[in-house]
């Protein structure tokens, strides 16, 4: 009994600290799945987080992760951030298209391999007020549904 305990606890000390939520460098992380893997044009996800230091700098990465169904080699994005501020709204958008490795390798069996496109959307960032901060984003390509996505998330880490 006492080497099963200790056999599980290695691998789930293994498996933590590959997760970015282990990290001590992370302020945030947070992933939605998309439901049926199919990502419409209609959906977008939301994801937002607290600031207290306005002094520390941060780098803010998009991550979207897709099986090896996914079909395309590119993904354009829209990306929304919100300010902290609820007197003063501030909205600042930005389009990306991420290019999508059909090679990369994946994690899992045959079967299960997720595949993931991180984009750094800010890199030294630090915000003007304390409070909490949005950014969502939205598929933007020619077609209503993308299949083959898992998940969108949004890691925001500390420099």
């Amino acid at each position: 009994m006492k080497v099963s305990t200790l056999l599980t606890f290695l691998v789930l000390s293994v498996y933590a600290s590959g997760c970015d939520v282990f990290r001590d460098d992370i302020a945030y992380s947070r992933f939605e799945k998309v439901e049926g893997r199919m990502w419409a044009d209609t959906a977008e996800y939301f994801f937002s987080f607290p600031v207290r230091d306005t002094d520390q700098k941060y780098e803010v990465t998009g991550v979207v992760r897709y099986v090896p169904d996914f079909g395309f080699k590119n993904l354009p994005i829209g990306i929304v951030s919100e300010g902290a501020d609820i007197s003063n709204p501030r909205f600042e958008t930005e389009v990306r298209n991420l290019s999508i490795e059909q090679d990369e390798a994946g994690a899992g069996s045959e079967h299960f391999v997720v595949r993931e496109v991180r984009f750094v959307i800010e890199e030294g960032k630090t915000y003007d007020t304390p409070g909490i901060y949005t950014y969502s984003f939205r598929q933007l390509a020619d077609t209503a549904r993308i299949g083959g996505v898992a998940e969108v998330g949004l890691v925001v880490r500390k420099l």
